[in-house]
């Protein structure tokens, strides 16, 4: 945090820790300057699970395997509050309680096939909650993917995907901020469908 902060903060709010950080002339009263040195203002604590399960199995002339990552949020407290099975509109404010990634390869011969279907659910908005005495939900959010990759050579591979088929679009929160588009761009797919071709050589 900045000395203006701080300024502030021992004006306003007349906060003691940080009057502590400006130093005064003893004469005029006259700022000097303020400590801006790191210190510990918050605490986060968090408790939860990761279940991954993984299956593999030959089908027809090639092989089939199902991985699934179940994700549980027991708990996600910042400064003591609870915000487990809430959402808010900035980068990494989505705390689902759970989280769903299903995948599915397929390999055979010379091709790769890739699906994988993530879900997140419903959750609360913190910011409504916390400021008014009622929740707005949103909604629950899925995306589909799927990819394929031919190994023309030993060396040369060529892959191609479509992420997020069915264009979903991300839920936008109540409290939602323009900057990010009333959503939180690192849950949420903000770009609708997208398309990718790409190749790799080895040597």
């Amino acid at each position: 945090m900045g000395a203006q902060f701080f300024l502030t903060d021992c004006y306003q709010n007349l906060t003691a820790a940080s009057c502590a950080r400006i130093t005064r002339d003893a004469a005029t009263g006259q700022v000097l300057s303020v400590d801006t040195t790191r210190s510990n203002q918050a605490s986060l604590e968090t408790e939860g699970v990761d279940i991954q399960v993984e299956w593999s199995v030959p089908i027809g002339p090639g092989q089939l395997t199902i991985n699934e990552l179940y994700s549980i949020i027991d708990s996600y407290q910042f400064n003591g509050v609870e915000f487990a099975g809430s959402t808010s509109a900035v980068i990494g404010g989505t705390r689902p309680d759970y989280k769903s990634v299903l995948s599915v390869t397929y390999n055979v011969g010379d091709w790769t096939l890739f699906g994988r279907y993530t879900y997140v659910p419903s959750m609360y908005a913190a910011g409504v909650c916390a400021a008014y005495a009622w929740c707005d939900d949103s909604p629950d959010a899925s995306y589909v993917d799927l990819s394929a990759r031919w190994n023309i050579t030993d060396s040369f591979s060529l892959t191609a995907n479509v992420d997020n088929i069915f264009d979903d679009y991300p839920p936008q929160t109540a409290e939602g901020t323009f900057s990010q588009a009333n959503t939180d761009p690192q849950v949420y797919r903000v770009l609708g469908r997208t398309f990718a071709i790409s190749g790799r050589y080895r040597f």
